[in-house]
């Protein structure tokens, strides 16, 4: 009887404590959210949004209220200036995005973006590392679904000279209509220096089940992660620099934590001046293609 009155005294006093707690969140100040990035061999690729309310609701309506259609958007390799077009790509969300034409990416070289949308003047400046080449890739089936599933492996030789930062993306040619990426998608060569780099890659997120064109067959099952025989896929291997780096970086850190309160904090790196949030990045692009199939000849399909 004496344990039950102790635990009945403690049910009240907490019970006494609990309190309603009203919270006013206020509404974040008008800003532009940019991802802006130029390859090695590729026109530079600008997507601009509006920023949002943490709870705002989220529908069709919503997110098509954030593109951002009027901005003034320029390139400039400090001898060439190219003013980016607006044009739209049904494959993708957002689907509203800027290009140009003048400038294609080299390695080696920096760039200096530019937008203007009112009185907002925004800026950034990124280089594009050069490219690490990719030795080989490795198809490595799991036994419980008879080699015919499985991961692909990425073998690369790290360069010693200096810190080397990367981000891996992949595509599986007449499934994905663009390059997706696994999480974790960047790595460096703070352990790994000048070493050998092995590196088992799944297929990755798309992002846009739905979208218009989109031809992903990803499927929210068990077996939508792995590579499949047959599949023929193109692994892209991108030297970044330290700023890209960190934006990828702390962005997917944010997006593992699913929201949960126990989690790390996690602020979002941005390189962008002038009053912006998000990444103007440069990648030295390296890409190479594995056609997938079964270990054993007497196996295939």
């Amino acid at each position: 009887m004496r344990i039950l009155f102790v635990f009945l005294g403690i049910s009240l006093l907490f019970g006494a404590c609990e309190k309603d707690i009203s919270v006013s969140i206020p509404l974040p100040v008008d800003g532009i959210v940019v991802e802006g990035y130029i390859e090695s061999g590729k026109a530079p690729y600008v997507i601009l949004t509006k920023n949002s309310p943490y709870f705002q609701e989220v529908d069709l309506n919503s997110l098509q209220n954030l593109l951002i259609f009027d901005a003034f958007v320029t390139v400039s390799d400090g001898l060439i200036t190219d003013t980016l077009q607006f044009g739209i790509n049904p494959d993708q969300f957002p689907y509203a995005y800027y290009t140009g034409s003048k400038i294609i990416g080299q390695e080696g070289k920096s760039y200096e973006l530019r937008i203007i949308r009112g009185k907002d003047s925004l800026y950034a400046q990124t280089s594009i590392p050069m490219a690490v080449p990719i030795d080989s890739l490795v198809f490595k089936g799991e036994p419980d679904f008879a080699d015919t599933l499985g991961y692909v492996w990425l073998y690369f030789s790290d360069p010693a000279a200096k810190t080397n930062y990367y981000r891996q993306m992949n595509m599986v040619l007449g499934v994905d209509s663009f390059f997706v990426h696994p999480f974790s998608s960047i790595l460096d060569d703070k352990i790994l220096n000048g070493q050998l780099f092995q590196r088992p890659t799944y297929h990755g997120f798309t992002g846009t089940q739905g979208a218009a064109q989109d031809t992903s067959e990803m499927e929210n099952d068990d077996f939508s992660f792995y590579f499949k025989e047959g599949d023929k896929v193109v692994i892209k291997l991108s030297s970044i620099d330290v700023e890209t780096y960190l934006f990828w970086k702390t962005l997917e850190a944010q997006a593992k934590s699913g929201g949960n309160p126990f989690a790390t904090p996690a602020n979002v790196f941005s390189n962008i001046k002038g009053g912006g949030i998000g990444i103007w990045g440069g990648y030295g692009v390296w890409l190479d293609t594995l056609e997938i199939r079964h270990p054993d000849p007497a196996k295939r399909k």
